[in-house]
């Protein structure tokens, strides 16, 4: 123990290596008296057996494996903990809570993660080596493997004591990570307070679990971004669910975009009908009353995305009732009597936008990006790149892709550039607690803009480029909108983005590791200044689709717009 504490007053004093550091405190947790060592492998995503399973670290889908080693040390000295866990502290985390550590080399591809367990004064540290896409689940101190096909496998939600969840702590958390770490606070500081007050008194008098989680919603979605939000990492606590099905809203309605359950089927409900009605009301009555007060969104078309387009709109209480009427593209109309959540699911009838490319007419080239989230979408683009060069003009359908990595992102913007171009500059809060103490306006600090090079190992391609967006254009893909049309190296055709990008923060709210938030910390512009959160990247030729184009499995308006666009430059 007094070697430990030597190393952990030497790793703190350090300038060396932090990760030889982590790799030393390691080896040393080994040596500890009744330490215990265990070889991991973990590989995959989100569990196909339908659990929940929160992650450390797991970027797209987990491909690869994650291998290692952890071991398990008893620990007598709280301090002793405090201080290792402060050196994670130290260092450029990718994930933190009061309970645990993660910090991945990217460098060497390795994670390193710790967890202290305060119920048995245990200590858990793993070292691991991953492939393409890391995984390592938030309960990875109480298992050794994890394959997320295998769907016998049992799943530990989360690794922490057996305590209540607090939802009155949560609240204060909230409070305090939002008024300290939230980039646009001072835009909210009033009615933040203010609503703090008042459900602080309200969460006092609920009883209920269910609706003390839909407090914490309400009170978030104040903050007025699509990247300040909470989630739940347990299945103990009650969470809003949905139906089978999914919408989309259209110029002309909100319709049916898909069926995903044989017993939906079965009662009538098909792909193409217009929802124009639920429980007698209409459906915006329902939106505004059961999932627009819950929305974490930066403008009105982010809002209409998360409740009109995908699984959302029957998002709410288990057992609800949800009585649609659907007219059919005849004008007729059935009425399906619906309670949520109630049919079974059937994954086979799922509709997923998937990666593509195909030549049209004229030699223009059709390249579909439905995400950033992984590898999967660099290794598609370099498999197709050979045939994208051979092409007169390029158009990009980005529309509903939800951002993911910009690694990613800028990855394929390489491709498409001959020389160097701006990347954004961006501000974050610097909090001072004895400027605060003197009155005085807290400082922004703003970053340098940088540059982004042309790939270097290929010939660029310099054809005319449209890029196609929708309020689903989100995250990632709007940096790389951006980025692209403030070099002038694109057009931009459909419609508004969704007009949210930035870096959260992750910190847990319960002492219990059940609820954590994402707190948007950083403020970005395009390259050319153009604000866009908030707003939305404007196109530079509108096209909405309507029902007519959406459905028809040949034509789409908003490519026949790019085609003319292209043809007649």
């Amino acid at each position: 123990m007094k070697h430990l504490i030597a190393f952990i007053m030497l790793a703190l004093s350090l300038s060396a290596s932090a990760f030889d550091n982590l790799d030393t405190l390691f080896a040393d947790i080994c040596k500890m008296n009744g330490a215990d060592t265990a070889r991991v492998d973990f590989t995959g995503g989100w569990p196909k057996n339908g659990a929940r399973l929160g992650f450390a670290m797991m970027r797209g889908e987990g491909k690869g494996h994650t291998r290692g080693l952890k071991v398990v040390a008893p620990v007598a000295d709280i301090a002793v903990s405090d201080s290792i866990l402060d050196i994670f502290t130290s260092m450029d985390n990718w994930g933190r809570s009061d309970w645990y550590r993660t910090c991945p080399d990217e460098d060497a591809r390795i994670v390193y993660s710790i967890y202290f367990n305060e119920m048995s004064d245990s200590l858990y540290m793993i070292r691991a080596t991953f492939e393409d896409e890391p995984s390592l689940p938030y309960d990875w101190p109480f298992r050794t493997h994890y394959d997320a096909a295998d769907s016998t496998q049992s799943v530990t939600i989360v690794p922490v004591p057996q305590i209540a969840t607090d939802f009155t702590e949560a609240l204060v958390r909230l409070y305090e990570e939002v008024k300290y770490n939230f980039v646009f606070y001072p835009s909210i500081a009033n009615r933040w307070e203010r609503a703090y007050k008042r459900n602080l008194a309200a969460m006092r008098q609920t009883e209920d679990d269910y609706e003390k989680f839909r407090i914490l919603q309400r009170m978030v979605a104040l903050c007025d971004d699509g990247h300040t939000y909470i989630y739940l990492n347990t299945d103990e606590l009650e969470n809003p669910v949905r139906s089978p099905f999914t919408t989309v809203l259209l110029a002309d309605g909100l319709y049916v975009r898909s069926v995903e359950s044989r017993e939906m089927m079965d009662a009538g409900m098909r792909r193409g009908q217009k929802i124009v009605a639920v429980n007698g009301g209409s459906p915006a009555a329902w939106a505004d009353k059961e999932l627009k007060p819950y929305v974490c969104s930066s403008t009105p078309q982010w809002t209409e995305h998360v409740i009109y387009d995908g699984y959302n709109f029957s998002l709410t209480r288990k057992g609800s009732k949800m009585d649609l009427t659907l007219e059919n593209p005849d004008g007729s109309r059935i009425t399906l009597p619906h309670t949520v959540n109630d049919p079974k699911w059937d994954s086979s009838l799922a509709i997923y936008p998937q990666l593509g490319f195909t030549v049209l007419d004229h030699n223009i080239g059709l390249l579909t990006i439905p995400h950033f989230q992984n590898t999967q979408t660099t290794e598609f683009f370099d498999s197709v790149f050979p045939a994208i060069c051979n092409t007169d003009a390029l158009i990009i359908d980005l529309r509903g892709n939800g951002g993911g990595n910009s690694g990613f992102a800028n990855y394929i913007a390489r491709h498409l550039i001959d020389k160097p171009i701006s990347t954004a500059a961006w501000t974050t809060r610097i909090y001072k607690p004895a400027f605060a103490s003197w009155g005085q306006e807290e400082e922004t600090y703003q970053s340098l803009q940088g540059s982004l090079k042309p790939i270097a190992d290929a010939t660029p391609y310099s054809r005319p480029v449209v890029l196609l967006t929708d309020r689903g254009t989100f995250s990632a893909a709007e940096d790389f909108t951006a980025l692209l049309k403030s070099a002038g190296r694109v057009t931009q055709i459909g419609t508004a983005t969704g007009g949210s990008t930035g870096n959260g923060v992750r910190p847990s709210l319960t002492s219990n590791g059940t609820i954590s938030a994402n707190i948007c910390s950083k403020h970005d512009l395009a390259p050319d200044g153009t604000e866009f959160v908030g707003i939305g990247l404007i196109p530079d030729i509108t096209v909405e689709e309507n029902a007519a184009s959406y459905f028809d499995p040949v034509r789409d308006d908003v490519i026949e717009a790019a085609i003319r666009h292209l043809t007649a430059k």
